[in-house]
């Protein structure tokens, strides 16, 4: 196999790692906010990791790049794994973490990631948001009381 051959296999076969924040402000709203990337549906802010770069470090670059925003990580709310039964060779981690506002709750969103972010009742956020991990974590959330102290279990 010549080396370009073998470079596609490779990246035909990573495993991405992602992060994403439930964000919560002062009056127990969560951020949810539309991506282009997701066909326009809900999301919560996040991204991927880059080399070399600690979890915590990934999802406060990707808050503060696609909301403008600057959080504290509060706790590791879930962990998630995506393998894809097609042949794209798509598998992803994604780390969801629970995060409270530091300064302003003023958001600035990059367009290019995410439009129409709204602060919602968790329960109202629940059936917009179109990715069942990211539905998972919000109940999590309300499950323990919304509350930035909980028990993932």
């Amino acid at each position: 196999m010549n080396k370009e051959a073998t470079s596609d296999v490779l990246r035909e076969k990573q495993i991405r790692i992602g992060v994403a924040a439930v964000i919560v402000n002062k009056k127990g709203e969560i951020l949810i906010a539309k991506s282009p990337k997701l066909k326009n549906n809900w999301t919560m802010p996040g991204g991927h990791l880059n080399f070399g770069e600690k979890l915590e470090e990934a999802l406060i670059r990707e808050v503060a790049e696609e909301t403008g925003l600057v959080v504290a990580i509060e706790k590791m709310i879930n962990f998630y794994e995506i393998i894809s039964n097609d042949a794209s060779g798509f598998h992803m981690i994604s780390f969801h973490f629970l995060c409270s506002i530091v300064g302003s709750e003023i958001t600035k969103l990059d367009q290019r990631e995410l439009t129409e972010g709204r602060w919602l009742n968790p329960e109202e956020a629940l059936p917009l948001l179109a990715l069942d991990d990211f539905k998972k974590s919000v109940e999590l959330f309300v499950k323990n009381n919304n509350s930035l102290s909980y028990d993932s279990r």
